[in-house]
C-alpha cells in the first residue's frame, strides 16, 4: 500500500524535535492502482526536450574502454530543432494484453551474485499522471521513481508532480537550459546572473518551488550537457559554473531535500575531446550522483552501429563511479533497441541488465528509470519501447518485480535525512541524503 510522501519543513525547530505524520493512506483499487483516475487538466507549455541526442552514438569503429576517435555527428533530426509530441491522456499506447504475466528473471541470479541488503530503485518516464499509469498497467505493481523534463522558464512542478508526489512516487525532474520558446540560454549568462536579473530571479524561483515541495526531489541541471543538442549553451567550463551557481543559489535559498544528479551520456567518460565528461563534471561538493543516459542503439540510425551488452554501455560509467566512490550512480535513461534479424535479443538483453546490476562491480547503482521513446517524432526516434514486444514488456515487468529492484523510497538507496542536512554550516559540508516520509510499500 501506498503512503504520501510528505516532508513538512515549516520551522527548523519542527525538524529539529518532531516530524510531521504523514497523510492518510491514499485509497487503493482492486487492480492495486491508486483510486480517483478523473482526467487532470493538461499543461499547456510546449513540451520539453528530451530522450538520447542522436549525437553520442557510438562510431562504430570505437570500442568500449577506449578513447572515441572524435565526435560522430550523425545526421539525424536533432531533438533540439524539432520538439517532441508529449503522450497526452488518451491517446493510444502499445497494448499489454498479450504480454506475460510478471513473473522470475529469465535466468535466476547466481546466489554468489546476489548483493544482500541492497536495493535498487526502478521507474520510468512520467509526465503526466496518465502516463504514470499507463506504466504501473504495464509493470502490474507501482512505480517507485518518475522522470519529468522541464524547460527553463516553466515551473519545475504543476499538478501531475504534485499528483505523484501525494501518491507516494519519488521526482527525478531535469532542467533544460532552453525556455519554452525554444531558445537556448547559454550557461555562462547563468553562472554570472547577479541579484536583480531575470535569470538570477529564475533560479530564485527554482529554489523556492524545491524547498516548498516537501519531498526528495533528484534534480537534474541540462541532462547530456556535452551531447550535440546543448553545444550552442557554451563549453565545459561555462557548464559547471553555471551548476555551481544554481547549486549555490538553491542552498542560499533554503533547499535542503534536492540532491542533484548530474547527467551525461556513457561515451562521454571515454571521450578526450571537448566533449570529455571530465571537462563537464562539476566537482564532488556539487553532485549527490553520477547518472547516464544508456542505450544500445545497435543499427537505428548508424547502419554500421554494433550491438552492445548492457555491461559494455555502461562500463565507462562504472569505472567513472569508482574514481568518486561516495556518489551514488544512475541510469536515468537506459535501453535497447530490437535486432531484426534475432527477435528477442532485446528482452535478453534487459534480462541480462537485470543480472548486471546485481553483479559485484555493481554496488554503486541505486536506480534506473526507463525511457521508452513515445513521445518523439518518428522521423529520427530510434525504439527503445520495452512495450513493443511481449517478450521484452516480460523482461521489463520481471526487473520491476524482483526484490532487487523495490526500494521503496529515497532512505532505502542511501539518502536519508540528518539535522546535519539543515544544520551544516555551508554547503559543501558533509551532507546526508534525505528521505521521503511514509512507510515503504510492501512488495
Amino acid at each position: 500500500m501506498r503512503r504520501t510522501g510528505f516532508v513538512a519543513l515549516a520551522t527548523m525547530a519542527a525538524i529539529t524535535f518532531s516530524a510531521l505524520p504523514s497523510a492518510a493512506e491514499s485509497a487503493r483499487t482492486g487492480d492495486g492502482l491508486p483510486a480517483g483516475r478523473e482526467a487532470v487538466p493538461e499543461v499547456a507549455e510546449p513540451a520539453p526536450a528530451w530522450g538520447p541526442d542522436p549525437a553520442w552514438e557510438p562510431d562504430p569503429a570505437w570500442e568500449p574502454g577506449t578513447a572515441e576517435p572524435g565526435v560522430t555527428e550523425p545526421g539525424s533530426t536533432e531533438p533540439g530543432s524539432t520538439e517532441p509530441g508529449v503522450t497526452e491522456p488518451g491517446s493510444t499506447e502499445p497494448t499489454v494484453d498479450s504480454a506475460p504475466e510478471p513473473g522470475p528473471l529469465p535466468e535466476p541470479v547466481p546466489e554468489r551474485f546476489r548483493i544482500r541488503e541492497r536495493r535498487l530503485m526502478f521507474g520510468a518516464v512520467g509526465q503526466y499522471r496518465e502516463e504514470i499509469l499507463d506504466r504501473e498497467r504495464e509493470l502490474g505493481q507501482p512505480l517507485e521513481a518518475v522522470r519529468v523534463f522541464k524547460r527553463w522558464d516553466e515551473p519545475v512542478f504543476n499538478e501531475h508532480q504534485v499528483w505523484a508526489r501525494d501518491t507516494g512516487h519519488t521526482i527525478f525532474v531535469s532542467v533544460k537550459s532552453r525556455r519554452k520558446d525554444g531558445s537556448d540560454i547559454r550557461w555562462r549568462d547563468i553562472a554570472d546572473a547577479r541579484p536583480g536579473s531575470e535569470l538570477h530571479a529564475d533560479i530564485v524561483r527554482q529554489a523556492q518551488e524545491l524547498r516548498d515541495f516537501g519531498a526528495v526531489v533528484y534534480f537534474t541541471f541540462n541532462h547530456e550537457p556535452e551531447a550535440k543538442g546543448s553545444r550552442a549553451m557554451g563549453e565545459g567550463a561555462d557548464f559547471v559554473d553555471a551548476w555551481r551557481k544554481i547549486v549555490d543559489v538553491h542552498w542560499a535559498h533554503g533547499v535542503r531535500l534536492a540532491r542533484y544528479v548530474w547527467t551525461v551520456t556513457p561515451v562521454a567518460f571515454d571521450r578526450t575531446d571537448h566533449t570529455s565528461a571530465e571537462l563537464f563534471y562539476p566537482g564532488d561538493d556539487y553532485v549527490d550522483h553520477i547518472a547516464a543516459d544508456a542505450y544500445n542503439f545497435y543499427n537505428c540510425s548508424n547502419p554500421e552501429g554494433k550491438w552492445l551488452g548492457f555491461a559494455e554501455v555502461v562500463e565507462g560509467h562504472r569505472r567513472f563511479g569508482l574514481r568518486h566512490p561516495d556518489k551514488g550512480l544512475m541510469l536515468l535513461e537506459w535501453g535497447s533497441v530490437e535486432d531484426p534479424a534475432q527477435p528477442g535479443r532485446r528482452a535478453a538483453w534487459l534480462a541480462d541488465a537485470a543480472r548486471t546490476l546485481l553483479s559485484p562491480g555493481y554496488e554503486q547503482y541505486r536506480a534506473v528509470l526507463a525511457w521508452d521513446a513515445r513521445n518523439l517524432d518518428e522521423e529520427w526516434a530510434c525504439d527503445f519501447d520495452y512495450a513493443s514486444t511481449a517478450d521484452a514488456l516480460a523482461a521489463w515487468r520481471a526487473m520491476g518485480n524482483h526484490a532487487a529492484f523495490g526500494a521503496g523510497e529515497p532512505c532505502e538507496i542511501g539518502d536519508c535525512v540528518r539535522l546535519t542536512d539543515f544544520f551544516a554550516p555551508s554547503r559543501q559540508a558533509v551532507r546526508s541524503r534525505p528521505a521521503r516520509r511514509g512507510r515503504r510499500r510492501a512488495r
